[in-house]
This record gives structure tokens, sequence and C-alpha cells, in this order.
């Protein structure tokens, strides 16, 4: 069995990742290099970002729900200050994750990897 964690860190993480690189890149106009930096990541994870070699399966939806929108603009809010608080950033994305859990956005999942999650309906997450 494994715990929701993982599958955060599977697919949740990296799917961030690719959205934040891209709107860093795309939309407020920065540079591979400086998203890399803003994000903490190297320049060659940016890149791979960018040209979808990296960053895990999107989770159906997710992005375009308002409420992750709006945790998502607070989290590119602040990745574009000048200079970034890693810790207001790590609170951010710890609240996106409890975000997927509460609304048992990773449930799907979890029931594929141990069908007997269902059986015994499991809100651990919530």
């Amino acid at each position: 069995m494994k715990p929701p964690c993982m599958f955060v860190v599977g697919a949740l993480l990296p799917s961030l990742r690719v959205t934040v690189a891209k709107k860093l890149v795309e939309e407020h106009g920065l540079k591979p290099v400086q998203a890399a930096r803003k994000m903490n990541v190297t320049p060659a994870a940016v890149t791979q970002y960018l040209q979808g070699v990296r960053g895990g399966v999107l989770i159906d939806g997710f992005f375009e729900r308002d409420d992750v929108k709006m945790a998502l603009n607070g989290l590119l809010e602040e990745l574009t200050k000048e200079e970034v608080h890693f810790p207001s950033v790590i609170g951010k994305i710890c609240g996106l994750c409890q975000m997927v859990r509460r609304e048992g956005l990773l449930c799907d999942r979890c029931v594929e990897v141990s069908p007997t999650l269902k059986e015994m309906d499991c809100r651990v997450c919530r």
C-alpha cells in the first residue's frame, strides 16, 4: 500500500513544477535561468519542464479549478518577487497539497494501486 504522500511526490509536485515553470517563462517573461533560480531548481530542469520531457502526469482538471488557480497565483506572486521568501513558497505548496487531499483528488489513483481502499471507504486524506 502506498500512502497519499507518494502520489503527491510522484504526480502533484512534478506537474506543479511544470505549470509554475511555464507560467514564469511564458506569462511573467522570465528567462529559464531566472525561473530556475526562483524555483530553486537547475536551469536544465526548467528547460526539461518547458519541453515536456520532465514533469509527471497532470491531475485531470486540477489547474483549471478556481481555488487552485487562486493558490497558484499566490505562489507565482511570491516567486516573482525580487527576493523570494522560500518558507512562504513551501507554505503555499503545502497548502495546495492539503487542498488536493481534502478534496479527494488523489482517491482514484490510490484505489488503482490499492483496490481494497475503495471497499474500506478510505478517508485518510480528508
